[in-house]
């Protein structure tokens, strides 16, 4: 019978019940002792009354009381009161594995993270003489310290064993839940983790635990049982003879030392496995450490080698009897030439390709033609280079033209401009706006003239005809754990696609991947995790593993991967920024790239007025967004792990961390007298703003909470010079209407106020050094601009720039505005105001940059006014387009 809330059970006082364990039931309590919570475990009737059971039971308090380890569930009391025997444990508060991987794989960086807590957990167990044998994912739970285990009650000592119930005779009576089989008379232990010499009925060892591990291991990073089956006997028949596909068939990302490993652990030979948890431990950790050799080796007995030797001979053997028939066939592949070619930019222009200001090259359907963005003299123009030519076209009318797409004809190229998705003949221009896309992410163009695309980078997908009119959401955002969907493509039976999502926020239970879906309104399903965009073509996926562009087979009416990924090319540049890779694939296997490596954004560097770089401080960590402080001594960065906040000086070139919550954060600003940061706290359910000081003491200050609706965005933009106003942006994802709110940071009255009402969206507020006016960016022409308006009540308003731009800040004499023009250019106004008055008597460009971002712009101006501190990345040209004919023919040689 259930314990009543309160009861006490000597010196613990129930306080809820917290589940049902093997041998009874589990209650969390408060030891009145201690004054701490702990976790009960109340042995049940039918587990004292038989023997087996009650010598299980005693076998558990024994096991973990040999045992003290981060990793392992602490045992603290047992004891017997009133007939009723109790264990008295650490309370854990996490979530279980098993429900964590109900929603899907975990991380790799988390797979090997958990992967090495059990290891460890298991190499002290082992130790001490103490085997698990019930290792699985409903034993094991994620706590913000990391993976803990628990639930020995299986657990054995390696030497004098106890007889134990574990007659193969009884195996089809086990449950097929993640409950333990405890009746008396079957094998002891969950079966989908169980070793096969344990199912055999044979003696458990220490590699029985490392076989359990290794079927957990494989379920983390695939989301799929090792083991799968709808029966007991199809699930015990895979374990005693099938081997599961390579978790890098499932998971193409999977780095290959850690499917080796897994696999290893999987063999069914004991003799075959990994010896030791300790083992396991070690090259999980290379693995972690970018080991390129990690996993690679293997436990290698005579029985394996003599086996090799004869898989050599064998293959030898056909090698000889295939010759003629391998010549022959080269021979009839001989007309199937891949040729790779380097397409320079257009004279005295470059290619914008980095970041959300430009897009990178498109190969049309057909494959005779590119389409790509390149800047000449600041401006950034849609140009098309047909490949029978040594000149590409310029079409007019396509300024500020972001990540082009073909229709399915190769006659017309839809393109993001200005607020808007249009469309532009290859030939000619100017380009015709078809419906508003604030800021685009992808799109497709489907034979029935339709296009699929993402109008924000906080958006689902929508669909629109290519001639205009209403669109229509197409693919539902998963609350919670995904705030984009984009890069689509249309499959070919037109009823499917594929399309890349992901959560701006924390990335923990975040979602990300490549998804298959369909226009019939079914959600989204997961092909594979992944943080970069796929293209399907010929019969295969391309997606980018790390720098390299991979190729899988793909099934595009079911959404399934088969076979081995294979390497297409090396060195393919994966823009982090936009989560894409810079990479485009015809239909009749045309594939253009440009090279690099990974970046988001690059270096702090200072820029003078003339565009003149040096380094500000040492490359350390990647990052965000980042906030000067007024004195110019220090930087706060949000940078990885984790998108914590980081305290730079950049004198020393020393960093100190400032967060520790593992969620994110963005958009920092100090304090005038430098004592505090404010920040955007994201999660999930949504944005807070807070507050912290500076030198990472102290507790977080919420100023602005979270609204309870997803869709709520917040940027925070500036602390006014006198401490008195914080500026933030706050406004819905789903329209295109953002207001900025002025939050009074002294007095009683705390209330924010409205600084610019949001008619349009507007961004980016800065505060004038005498906190009378704010200068912002609003697309309310249909493209963002810069505008000044007088602060704290709204009175006018003034149009600076002229031609795009955005964000914008004001030197520190208040003299000028400084701001990015579109298209990259660094804009001077100088700003005159007189008697309540503002004008802009000239503009003049400073120096062009490359990759402002759309979504997290930033720069900040030095306190003397002469220099501008901005990622490294800028001012910088991206490389050549490699182009690569009949891609396929050279993934075969």
């Amino acid at each position: 019978m259930p314990l009543a809330i309160g009861k006490k059970i000597g010196p613990y006082e129930i306080l809820s019940s917290a589940g049902t364990g093997g041998m009874g039931e589990v209650y969390r309590a408060r030891d009145t002792r201690l004054d701490r919570t702990v976790a009960i475990k109340i042995i049940s009737g039918d587990v004292a009354r038989t023997p087996e059971l009650r010598q299980r039971f005693e076998r558990e308090a024994r096991a973990i009381s040999s045992l003290s380890h981060p990793h392992i569930c602490a045992l603290h009391d047992i004891g017997e009161i009133d007939g009723t025997d109790y264990m008295v444990m650490e309370f854990l508060e996490g979530e279980c594995l098993a429900d964590r991987l109900a929603k899907g794989p975990l991380p790799t960086e988390q797979v090997l993270r958990y992967g090495m807590e059990i290891a460890d957990a298991l190499e002290a167990a082992h130790r001490h003489g103490v085997i698990h044998r019930d290792l699985k994912p409903a034993n094991i739970i994620l706590t913000k310290g990391g993976a803990k285990l628990l639930d020995f009650g299986l657990a054995k000592p390696t030497v004098a064993p106890i007889s134990d119930v574990t007659a193969a005779a009884a195996l089809t009576a086990m449950a097929t839940s993640h409950k333990p089989v405890t009746a008396e008379g079957h094998v002891v232990g969950t079966f989908q983790y169980m070793a096969p010499e344990q199912l055999e009925g044979k003696e458990a060892d220490e590699r029985s635990d490392i076989f359990a591990l290794g079927a957990m291991l494989y379920e983390m990073a695939s989301g799929r049982r090792a083991f799968p089956g709808k029966t007991q006997a199809s699930i015990i028949a895979g374990i005693l003879a099938a081997d599961p596909p390579p978790v890098s068939s499932v998971q193409p990302l999977t780095p290959p030392a850690l499917s080796q490993l897994i696999k290893t652990c999987l063999a069914k030979d004991p003799d075959e496995r990994w010896q030791t948890a300790h083992d396991i431990r070690i090259q999980l950790k290379h693995i972690s450490e970018g080991s390129s050799q990690a996993g690679v080796p293997a436990p290698v007995k005579a029985k394996r080698q003599r086996r090799e030797m004869l898989a050599w001979s064998l293959a030898a053997a056909a090698l000889i009897a295939t010759g003629l028939m391998g010549l022959a066939y080269w021979r009839a592949q001989s007309e199937k030439i891949s040729v790779k070619a380097s397409i320079t930019p257009p004279p005295n222009a470059h290619y914008e390709a980095i970041g959300d200001s430009a897009g990178p090259v498109a190969v049309s359907p057909d494959g005779k033609k590119l389409a790509f963005v390149a800047s000449v003299d600041g401006k950034n123009q849609l140009w098309v280079r047909p490949l029978d030519s040594l000149n590409a076209i310029q079409l007019a009318g396509t300024e500020n033209a972001t990540f082009p797409f073909w229709s399915p004809d190769s006659r017309m190229i839809a393109y993001f401009a200005d607020g808007k998705l249009r469309k532009v003949d290859s030939t000619h221009g100017p380009g015709l706006a078809i419906t508003d896309s604030p800021v685009g992410r992808g799109g497709s163009w489907g034979t029935d003239d339709t296009i699929l695309y993402s109008s924000d980078f906080r958006s689902p997908l929508m669909k629109v005809s290519a001639q205009g009119g209403t669109p229509v959401q197409v693919t539902k955002l998963v609350e919670g754990q995904q705030t984009t969907h984009r890069w689509p493509q249309i499959l070919p039976d037109g009823k499917h696609f594929i399309y890349m999502a992901a959560s701006h926020a924390s990335s923990k239970g975040a979602l990300n991947g490549i998804y298959w879906g369909s226009f019939d309104g079914k959600p989204g399903t997961l092909v594979f995790s992944s943080l970069s965009n796929g293209v399907y073509a010929s019969g295969e996926l391309l997606f980018l593993r790390e720098n390299t562009l991979m190729a899988q087979k793909f099934d595009p009416e079911r959404g399934i991967l088969s076979g081995e990924p294979m390497a297409v090319a090396d060195s393919v540049f994966r823009d982090d920024g936009t989560w894409r890779g810079l990479f485009s694939v015809s239909s009749n296997g045309v594939l253009a790239y440009q090279a690099g490596n990974n970046t988001s954004r690059s270096d702090l560097t200072w820029f003078d007025r003339k565009g003149g770089a040096k380094p500000a401080a040492p490359s350390q960590i990647n990052f965000a967004t980042f906030a000067l402080s007024p004195d110019g001594k220090r930087v706060v960065v949000v940078g990885d792990p984790n998108n914590e906040l980081w305290n730079i000086d950049l004198e020393r070139g020393t960093r100190a961390r400032l967060t520790f919550d593992g969620v994110q954060h963005n958009f920092p600003v100090w304090s005038p007298d430098q004592k505090s940061v404010a920040y955007l706290r994201s999660e999930s359910f949504g944005d807070a703003i807070a507050m912290r000081s500076a030198n990472g003491t102290g507790q977080e200050q919420i100023l602005v909470p979270v609204l309870p609706q997803p869709e709520i965005a917040r940027y925070l933009g500036d602390w006014s010079k006198d401490g008195r106003y914080l500026l933030y942006a706050e406004g819905r994802t789903t329209s295109n209407s953002f207001t900025i709110w002025a939050l009074p940071m002294s007095g009683n009255d705390r209330k924010p106020f409205v600084a610019v009402p949001g008619t349009s969206t507007n961004l980016d507020p800065h505060f004038s050094p005498d906190g009378k006016w704010v200068v912002y960016s609003s697309n309310e022409t249909g493209r963002f601009e810069i505008y000044v308006t007088s602060f704290p009540t709204p009175n006018g308003k003034w149009q600076v720039s002229t031609n795009g731009g955005r964000p914008a800040r004001w030197t520190p004499d208040g003299k000028e505005i400084i701001y990015v023009a579109n298209g990259g250019d660094v804009m001077a106004a100088k700003v005159e105001i007189k008697h309540g008055e503002f004008s802009v008597p000239k503009v003049e460009r400073l120096f062009h940059a490359i990759g402002i971002s759309q979504v997290f712009p930033d720069f900040n101006i030095s306190p003397d006014g002469k220099t501008f501190l901005l990622p490294g990345v800028l001012n910088t040209e991206q490389p050549p387009i490699t182009l690569v004919t009949d891609w396929k023919a050279a993934l075969n040689k």
